[in-house]
Protein backbone atom coordinates (compact mmCIF):
# COMPACT_ATOMS: atom_id res chain seq x y z
CA UNK A 1 0.00 0.00 0.00
CA UNK A 2 3.12 2.60 0.80
CA UNK A 3 4.41 1.57 -2.72
CA UNK A 4 0.96 2.39 -4.66
CA UNK A 5 1.29 6.25 -2.28
CA UNK A 6 4.31 7.05 -3.30
CA UNK A 7 3.82 6.21 -7.01
CA UNK A 8 0.53 8.14 -6.80
CA UNK A 9 3.11 11.19 -5.44
CA UNK A 10 5.15 10.81 -8.27
CA UNK A 11 2.00 10.87 -10.75
CA UNK A 12 1.09 13.75 -8.80
CA UNK A 13 4.39 15.69 -8.82
CA UNK A 14 4.29 15.10 -12.96
CA UNK A 15 0.66 16.76 -12.98
CA UNK A 16 1.68 20.03 -11.28
CA UNK A 17 4.94 19.91 -13.60
CA UNK A 18 2.79 19.69 -17.15
CA UNK A 19 0.33 22.73 -15.13
CA UNK A 20 3.56 24.85 -14.41
CA UNK A 21 4.64 24.34 -18.16
CA UNK A 22 0.66 25.62 -18.92
CA UNK A 23 0.51 28.55 -16.72
CA UNK A 24 3.77 29.78 -16.73
CA UNK A 25 5.03 29.26 -20.02
CA UNK A 26 7.34 31.98 -20.23
CA UNK A 27 8.92 31.55 -17.26
CA UNK A 28 9.56 27.97 -17.92
CA UNK A 29 12.16 29.01 -21.16
CA UNK A 30 8.65 27.43 -23.48
CA UNK A 31 7.44 29.27 -26.52
CA UNK A 32 4.07 30.19 -27.06
CA UNK A 33 2.30 29.70 -30.32
CA UNK A 34 -1.10 30.86 -31.33
CA UNK A 35 -3.61 28.90 -34.05
CA UNK A 36 -6.89 31.09 -35.27
CA UNK A 37 -9.23 29.43 -32.44
CA UNK A 38 -7.04 31.25 -29.69
CA UNK A 39 -5.68 28.05 -28.53
CA UNK A 40 -2.21 28.12 -26.45
CA UNK A 41 -0.36 25.03 -28.26
CA UNK A 42 2.72 24.83 -25.81
CA UNK A 43 6.69 23.49 -26.42
CA UNK A 44 8.18 21.33 -23.81
CA UNK A 45 11.07 22.72 -22.33
CA UNK A 46 14.31 20.54 -22.58
CA UNK A 47 14.83 20.78 -19.04
CA UNK A 48 11.03 20.40 -18.46
CA UNK A 49 11.47 16.97 -20.60
CA UNK A 50 14.57 15.72 -18.75
CA UNK A 51 12.67 16.00 -15.62
CA UNK A 52 9.82 14.14 -16.71
CA UNK A 53 11.26 11.52 -17.99
CA UNK A 54 13.52 11.13 -15.04
CA UNK A 55 9.97 11.33 -13.15
CA UNK A 56 8.92 8.30 -15.19
CA UNK A 57 11.38 5.87 -14.82
CA UNK A 58 11.30 6.08 -10.85
CA UNK A 59 7.86 5.60 -11.36
CA UNK A 60 8.68 2.20 -13.76
CA UNK A 61 11.19 0.97 -11.27
CA UNK A 62 8.37 1.26 -8.02
CA UNK A 63 6.34 -0.73 -10.44
CA UNK A 64 8.71 -3.36 -10.86
CA UNK A 65 9.61 -3.58 -7.06
CA UNK A 66 5.74 -3.81 -6.63
CA UNK A 67 5.62 -6.73 -8.68
CA UNK A 68 5.05 -9.92 -6.79
CA UNK A 69 7.46 -12.38 -7.76
CA UNK A 70 6.20 -14.88 -10.63
CA UNK A 71 8.72 -17.67 -9.63
CA UNK A 72 11.97 -18.91 -7.70
CA UNK A 73 15.12 -19.37 -9.16
CA UNK A 74 17.76 -21.60 -6.30
CA UNK A 75 21.09 -19.91 -5.66
CA UNK A 76 23.59 -22.41 -5.00
CA UNK A 77 26.88 -21.15 -3.86
CA UNK A 78 30.32 -23.32 -3.97
CA UNK A 79 33.72 -21.93 -3.21
CA UNK A 80 37.09 -23.10 -1.92
CA UNK A 81 38.82 -26.11 -3.14
CA UNK A 82 37.13 -28.95 -4.79
CA UNK A 83 37.24 -32.12 -3.29
CA UNK A 84 35.54 -35.27 -2.41
CA UNK A 85 33.96 -34.44 0.78
CA UNK A 86 31.46 -31.55 -1.09
CA UNK A 87 30.37 -34.39 -3.53
CA UNK A 88 27.51 -36.34 -1.32
CA UNK A 89 25.95 -32.23 -0.65
CA UNK A 90 26.11 -31.11 -3.94
CA UNK A 91 24.83 -33.96 -5.68
CA UNK A 92 22.14 -33.83 -3.28
CA UNK A 93 21.16 -29.99 -3.64
CA UNK A 94 21.31 -30.05 -6.69
CA UNK A 95 18.96 -33.57 -7.37
CA UNK A 96 16.73 -31.71 -5.09
CA UNK A 97 16.05 -28.24 -7.33
CA UNK A 98 16.05 -30.35 -10.36
CA UNK A 99 13.57 -32.07 -9.00
CA UNK A 100 11.65 -29.84 -7.43
CA UNK A 101 8.83 -27.59 -10.27
CA UNK A 102 9.07 -24.28 -7.67
CA UNK A 103 12.48 -23.65 -8.99
CA UNK A 104 12.15 -22.51 -12.70
CA UNK A 105 15.90 -21.53 -13.07
CA UNK A 106 19.74 -22.08 -11.23
CA UNK A 107 22.35 -19.62 -10.58
CA UNK A 108 25.40 -21.43 -9.31
CA UNK A 109 27.54 -18.94 -8.02
CA UNK A 110 31.43 -20.59 -7.75
CA UNK A 111 34.64 -19.22 -6.58
CA UNK A 112 37.47 -21.94 -6.68
CA UNK A 113 40.73 -22.54 -7.74
CA UNK A 114 40.06 -25.89 -8.85
CA UNK A 115 40.88 -28.89 -7.39
CA UNK A 116 40.83 -32.73 -8.10
CA UNK A 117 40.02 -34.13 -11.17
CA UNK A 118 37.35 -36.80 -10.09
CA UNK A 119 35.60 -34.63 -8.07
CA UNK A 120 35.80 -32.50 -10.70
CA UNK A 121 34.66 -34.17 -13.49
CA UNK A 122 31.44 -36.13 -10.55
CA UNK A 123 30.39 -32.30 -9.99
CA UNK A 124 30.24 -31.36 -13.60
CA UNK A 125 28.22 -34.07 -14.64
CA UNK A 126 25.49 -33.13 -11.77
CA UNK A 127 25.62 -29.71 -12.99
CA UNK A 128 25.08 -31.01 -16.58
CA UNK A 129 22.17 -33.15 -15.37
CA UNK A 130 20.01 -30.68 -13.92
CA UNK A 131 21.11 -28.54 -16.98
CA UNK A 132 18.96 -31.10 -18.99
CA UNK A 133 15.79 -30.03 -16.48
CA UNK A 134 16.28 -26.42 -16.35
CA UNK A 135 18.42 -23.31 -16.91
CA UNK A 136 21.87 -22.97 -15.49
CA UNK A 137 23.46 -19.72 -15.18
CA UNK A 138 27.46 -19.61 -13.75
CA UNK A 139 28.41 -17.08 -11.64
CA UNK A 140 31.63 -16.23 -10.34
CA UNK A 141 32.20 -13.00 -7.97
CA UNK A 142 36.39 -13.72 -7.84
CA UNK A 143 37.81 -16.67 -8.93
CA UNK A 144 37.04 -19.28 -11.88
CA UNK A 145 39.80 -21.66 -12.35
CA UNK A 146 40.78 -24.62 -13.63
CA UNK A 147 38.56 -27.40 -12.11
CA UNK A 148 36.20 -24.42 -11.81
CA UNK A 149 36.16 -23.35 -14.88
CA UNK A 150 35.95 -27.07 -16.09
CA UNK A 151 32.41 -26.98 -14.00
CA UNK A 152 31.37 -23.65 -15.91
CA UNK A 153 31.40 -25.27 -18.81
CA UNK A 154 28.32 -27.70 -18.25
CA UNK A 155 26.28 -23.94 -17.43
CA UNK A 156 23.91 -22.34 -20.51
CA UNK A 157 25.36 -18.92 -19.49
CA UNK A 158 28.41 -17.71 -17.53
CA UNK A 159 28.59 -14.39 -16.00
CA UNK A 160 31.86 -12.87 -14.33
CA UNK A 161 32.11 -10.04 -12.13
CA UNK A 162 34.51 -7.23 -13.29
CA UNK A 163 37.47 -8.15 -11.23
CA UNK A 164 36.96 -11.80 -11.58
CA UNK A 165 39.86 -13.71 -13.02
CA UNK A 166 38.87 -16.96 -15.51
CA UNK A 167 40.73 -19.80 -17.09
CA UNK A 168 43.74 -21.57 -15.84
CA UNK A 169 42.62 -24.59 -18.42
CA UNK A 170 45.42 -27.21 -17.86
CA UNK A 171 46.24 -29.84 -15.75
CA UNK A 172 49.20 -30.61 -13.24
CA UNK A 173 50.76 -33.62 -11.49
CA UNK A 174 53.14 -32.64 -8.95
CA UNK A 175 56.15 -35.50 -7.55
CA UNK A 176 58.22 -34.15 -4.51
CA UNK A 177 61.20 -35.94 -3.94
CA UNK A 178 62.89 -35.55 -0.65
CA UNK A 179 65.03 -38.32 -0.65
CA UNK A 180 68.11 -35.60 0.14
CA UNK A 181 66.19 -34.13 2.85
CA UNK A 182 66.00 -37.51 4.61
CA UNK A 183 69.63 -38.02 4.09
CA UNK A 184 70.65 -34.48 4.87
CA UNK A 185 68.80 -35.37 8.32
CA UNK A 186 69.82 -38.51 9.12
CA UNK A 187 66.12 -40.32 8.77
CA UNK A 188 65.94 -43.56 7.47
CA UNK A 189 62.99 -44.99 6.27
CA UNK A 190 61.68 -49.09 6.64
CA UNK A 191 59.27 -49.59 3.19
CA UNK A 192 56.98 -52.97 4.08
CA UNK A 193 55.04 -52.92 0.70
CA UNK A 194 53.04 -56.21 -1.47
CA UNK A 195 53.31 -54.38 -4.79
CA UNK A 196 56.28 -53.00 -6.81
CA UNK A 197 54.30 -49.94 -7.23
CA UNK A 198 52.69 -49.25 -3.88
CA UNK A 199 55.00 -46.67 -3.22
CA UNK A 200 54.34 -44.52 -6.33
CA UNK A 201 54.31 -41.08 -5.94
CA UNK A 202 55.76 -41.23 -2.61
CA UNK A 203 58.17 -38.69 -1.19
CA UNK A 204 61.23 -40.58 -0.08
CA UNK A 205 61.78 -41.59 -3.14
CA UNK A 206 62.17 -40.40 -7.06
CA UNK A 207 60.18 -41.78 -10.04
CA UNK A 208 61.21 -44.37 -12.32
CA UNK A 209 61.39 -44.06 -16.04
CA UNK A 210 58.14 -46.40 -16.68
CA UNK A 211 56.54 -44.43 -13.68
CA UNK A 212 57.00 -40.89 -14.99
CA UNK A 213 55.67 -41.94 -18.04
CA UNK A 214 52.59 -43.00 -16.40
CA UNK A 215 51.92 -39.84 -14.59
CA UNK A 216 52.42 -37.99 -17.80
CA UNK A 217 49.99 -40.68 -19.27
CA UNK A 218 47.37 -39.83 -16.55
CA UNK A 219 47.94 -35.65 -17.15
CA UNK A 220 47.44 -35.57 -20.49
CA UNK A 221 44.64 -37.69 -21.01
CA UNK A 222 42.75 -35.38 -17.63
CA UNK A 223 44.06 -32.27 -19.78
CA UNK A 224 42.84 -33.28 -23.42
CA UNK A 225 39.20 -33.91 -21.57
CA UNK A 226 39.68 -30.57 -20.29
CA UNK A 227 39.77 -29.43 -23.79
CA UNK A 228 37.01 -31.64 -24.96
CA UNK A 229 34.58 -30.20 -22.60
CA UNK A 230 35.44 -26.30 -23.16
CA UNK A 231 35.06 -26.72 -26.61
CA UNK A 232 32.00 -28.68 -26.23
CA UNK A 233 30.83 -26.09 -23.41
CA UNK A 234 31.97 -23.09 -24.93
CA UNK A 235 30.60 -23.71 -28.48
CA UNK A 236 34.13 -23.95 -30.25
CA UNK A 237 36.18 -26.05 -32.15
CA UNK A 238 38.93 -28.27 -30.40
CA UNK A 239 41.65 -26.83 -32.12
CA UNK A 240 40.12 -23.22 -30.57
CA UNK A 241 39.98 -24.70 -26.87
CA UNK A 242 43.33 -26.21 -27.18
CA UNK A 243 44.87 -22.81 -28.17
CA UNK A 244 43.14 -21.02 -24.82
CA UNK A 245 44.56 -24.35 -22.80
CA UNK A 246 47.99 -23.38 -21.57
CA UNK A 247 47.64 -22.69 -18.08
CA UNK A 248 47.01 -18.50 -18.66
CA UNK A 249 44.40 -16.77 -16.58
CA UNK A 250 42.25 -14.26 -17.79
CA UNK A 251 40.66 -11.15 -16.75
CA UNK A 252 36.66 -11.34 -17.15
CA UNK A 253 36.92 -8.40 -19.91
CA UNK A 254 39.65 -10.27 -21.77
CA UNK A 255 37.91 -13.60 -20.72
CA UNK A 256 35.05 -12.22 -22.77
CA UNK A 257 37.03 -11.13 -25.74
CA UNK A 258 37.86 -14.60 -26.57
CA UNK A 259 34.36 -16.07 -25.42
CA UNK A 260 35.19 -18.19 -22.18
CA UNK A 261 32.22 -16.43 -20.71
CA UNK A 262 29.17 -14.65 -22.14
CA UNK A 263 29.09 -11.24 -19.94
CA UNK A 264 30.51 -9.21 -17.36
CA UNK A 265 28.29 -7.89 -14.47
CA UNK A 266 27.29 -8.49 -10.60
CA UNK A 267 25.47 -11.55 -8.57
CA UNK A 268 21.87 -9.53 -9.38
CA UNK A 269 22.74 -9.29 -13.58
CA UNK A 270 23.52 -13.48 -13.11
CA UNK A 271 20.03 -13.86 -11.63
CA UNK A 272 18.39 -11.20 -14.54
CA UNK A 273 19.94 -13.80 -17.10
CA UNK A 274 18.50 -16.43 -14.88
CA UNK A 275 14.82 -14.56 -15.36
CA UNK A 276 15.32 -14.58 -18.85
CA UNK A 277 15.96 -18.20 -19.72
CA UNK A 278 13.30 -19.17 -17.18
CA UNK A 279 10.47 -16.33 -18.54
CA UNK A 280 10.46 -15.12 -15.28
CA UNK A 281 9.43 -11.22 -15.21
CA UNK A 282 10.87 -11.23 -10.97
CA UNK A 283 11.72 -14.12 -9.08
CA UNK A 284 12.28 -14.84 -5.60
CA UNK A 285 15.37 -16.42 -4.98
CA UNK A 286 16.42 -18.87 -2.51
CA UNK A 287 20.26 -19.50 -1.35
CA UNK A 288 21.54 -22.98 -0.73
CA UNK A 289 25.24 -22.79 0.34
CA UNK A 290 27.75 -25.61 -0.09
CA UNK A 291 30.19 -25.60 2.89
CA UNK A 292 33.53 -27.33 2.82
CA UNK A 293 32.96 -29.52 5.45
CA UNK A 294 29.91 -30.70 2.65
CA UNK A 295 26.91 -29.90 5.13
CA UNK A 296 23.79 -27.66 3.94
CA UNK A 297 22.65 -24.18 4.92
CA UNK A 298 19.81 -22.46 3.26
CA UNK A 299 18.86 -19.06 4.24
CA UNK A 300 17.51 -15.74 2.73
CA UNK A 301 19.40 -13.77 -0.02
CA UNK A 302 21.23 -11.63 1.57
CA UNK A 303 22.43 -14.13 4.51
CA UNK A 304 26.35 -13.62 5.44
CA UNK A 305 28.61 -16.06 3.40
CA UNK A 306 31.49 -17.54 5.13
CA UNK A 307 34.63 -17.91 3.20
CA UNK A 308 37.17 -20.96 3.98
CA UNK A 309 40.30 -21.55 2.00
CA UNK A 310 42.22 -24.70 2.20
CA UNK A 311 46.11 -25.27 1.44
CA UNK A 312 46.29 -29.13 0.39
CA UNK A 313 49.10 -31.79 -0.60
CA UNK A 314 47.72 -34.25 -2.62
CA UNK A 315 49.47 -36.49 -5.01
CA UNK A 316 45.87 -37.80 -7.26
CA UNK A 317 45.33 -34.16 -7.71
CA UNK A 318 46.00 -33.27 -11.37
CA UNK A 319 44.39 -30.01 -11.77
Amino acid sequence: MEKRKVIFAFILIIAILLSGCITGGEANGTNTQYNDNDVIILETSELDRQAIDELAAQIEALRELNIDPDGKIALVRYYGVIGEEDLGTFRDILTSIGGNDLYSAVVLWVDTPGGGVGSTAAMYNEISSLRALKPVVMYTSELLASGGYYLACAADKVIADPGALVGNISTIYVHTDASQYYSDFGIRLTIIKTGEYKDIGADWRSLTDEEYQWMSDMTYDAFNRFVHVVALGRGMSNARALELSDGRIWLAKDALGIGLVDGIGSLENAISVAEGLAGLEKADVILFEVWDEGSLKTSGYHATLRYQWEETIDFDDFS
